[in-house]
């Protein structure tokens, strides 16, 4: 697998933001970030879907975070508009958790939210503390978490959690923890478990055949006992 392109997308998701002088032009450069991201995984589904599954790719724990939690809201199918701004929020509380900047910076940032009716951006900054470490695997019932933060810090636990504990074993774990309303979160892991990446050998109407690409929805395989022209085709991941 060729994995350039994922390691110049993960540096440039990693880079610190350097240029952003008012809480707009950090907004701003948060988005571009995001919509970077949102780019390449709606191009290259298969290599976003082996950030997940290859734990050995060298990119920095953040990068990993941002491509599980666009991952896992892609196959949510949540609108594209609502997730570079999702995904910007997590750059943008990243950014001052390293940042260093003082908190009447961050106070004013905050109140540039407010004041721009910037609501997600403001619930996903206030997890920043448990947001990108394991931490988040103690917090994710809280009551106190609505539906958005509490899939933010799913995203933070198969991003930090994952390093100590298989996929199975935090499902398990989580399913009695969820409230009913959101256990439906799950599904997306459960459904990763279960998608062939590329390479996987898998059986096509009884016929041996090799993954060569995915798409949200559908697989491109190749069947080399088929006739020639039905050698490669696309079908629907549930037939393989």
């Amino acid at each position: 697998m060729d994995d350039t392109p994922i390691h110049d997308i993960a540096a440039t998701l990693a880079s610190p933001i350097i240029d952003a002088h008012t809480p707009q032009e950090l907004v701003n450069a948060c988005l571009k970030k995001s919509k970077a991201l949102l780019t390449f995984v709606e191009n290259n589904a298969a290599l976003a879907l082996a950030v997940l599954e290859y734990p050995q790719l060298d990119i920095s724990p953040f990068a990993r975070h941002l491509f599980t939690l666009t991952t896992f809201a892609k196959l949510n199918h949540f609108n594209d508009h609502f997730l570079q701004h999702i995904v910007a929020a997590h750059v943008a509380a990243y950014y001052w958790q390293q940042s260093g900047q003082s908190k009447s910076e961050k106070k004013a940032f905050v109140r540039f939210l407010f004041d721009n009716h910037l609501t997600l951006w403001r619930h996903i900054l206030s997890l920043q503390k448990v947001l990108f470490n394991s931490q988040a695997l103690k917090h994710i019932s809280s009551v106190k978490l609505n539906s958005l933060q509490r899939f933010a810090l799913l995203a933070s636990v198969f991003t930090y959690a994952i390093e100590k504990h298989t996929a199975q074993t935090l499902i398990s774990y989580l399913t009695p923890l969820l409230p009913t309303n959101d256990r439906h979160m799950l599904n997306v892991p459960l459904l990763i478990m279960d998608t062939p990446l590329p390479g996987s050998r898998v059986y096509y109407k009884a016929h041996p055949a090799v993954v060569v690409d995915l798409q949200k929805a559908h697989v491109l395989i190749s069947v080399p006992s088929l006739p020639e022209e039905k050698e490669a085709m696309w079908v629907a991941k549930e037939e393989v």
